[in-house]
């Protein structure tokens, strides 16, 4: 791991703490129909401070060297979302988001990542029963889990959040070989599943369901899991 003495220990904490909301914010407003608070968890100060903290937390520990296109579009990008839901009515989110995660039939906008593997609209595929299993493996079960789809957009933010209360956790409980574990398991989880088919939804939504709201909010957490990635390696020592 990174030496605790070159990034200084609050400067890890705020960066740990900062993911967990981050991820928490994510999962749910992919795992439910948007409500009232959902409206105004996207809309308060703290979330708009908690991006541009984020961004700038990830610039120091990786002494401003990050992606380029994701650091200069991941404010804009935050904008748009929290402008979006402050000014769009709730019947038009919870429209948008019905359009793509309750759609019967075949989805314009599939949510779950082996159809993006395997072109196959089926929920269940070998894809699906490879992530259930790194799920159990790890001991860090999501709590959607037997819910949704294992490989589920949904499912996979609840799983990180997880991931990112964990290392939050055992970093501040001075665990430093689990906390090493967890951020390598979430690099890992991040390069292994999200960065092969987020971009491709985000390509789908943009394509078959312009205009919708949930496709602004998808081009957010496409640039947040690059900055996250390259983070999470500015955290280990290669």
């Amino acid at each position: 791991m990174a030496d605790t003495n070159a990034l200084h220990h609050t400067d890890i904490s705020e960066i740990l703490a900062l993911r967990q909301y981050i991820y928490q914010l994510f999962h749910c407003a992919f795992s439910s129909s948007p409500t009232n608070t959902h409206q105004k968890l996207f809309t308060c100060d703290l979330t708009e401070d908690c991006f541009e903290a984020f961004l700038s937390a990830s610039k120091s520990i990786l002494s401003n060297q990050l992606p380029y296109e994701a650091e200069r579009d991941f404010i804009p990008a935050s904008i748009k979302v929290l402008d979006l839901f402050s000014e769009a009515s709730l019947a038009k989110l919870k429209h948008d988001y019905a359009a793509i995660f309750e759609m019967p039939g075949k989805q314009k906008v599939p949510f779950w990542e082996s159809y993006y593997i395997t072109g196959d609209h089926l929920f269940i595929q070998e894809q699906t029963l490879t992530i259930r299993k790194e799920y159990i493996e790890s001991g860090l079960i999501p709590s959607m889990l037997y819910k949704v789809p294992d490989d589920s957009l949904a499912l996979e933010m609840d799983y990180m959040k997880t991931l990112s209360d964990k290392a939050f956790e055992y970093f501040q409980n001075q665990n430093f070989d689990e906390y090493s574990s967890i951020i390598s398991t979430s690099k890992g989880f991040i390069e292994a599943h999200l960065h092969k088919w987020i971009p491709k939804m985000l390509n789908t939504a943009t394509e078959n369901l312009p205009g919708n709201s949930y496709s602004l909010l998808i081009s957010l957490l496409n640039n947040f899991i690059i900055l996250d990635s390259a983070t999470l390696s500015g955290l280990i020592n290669d």
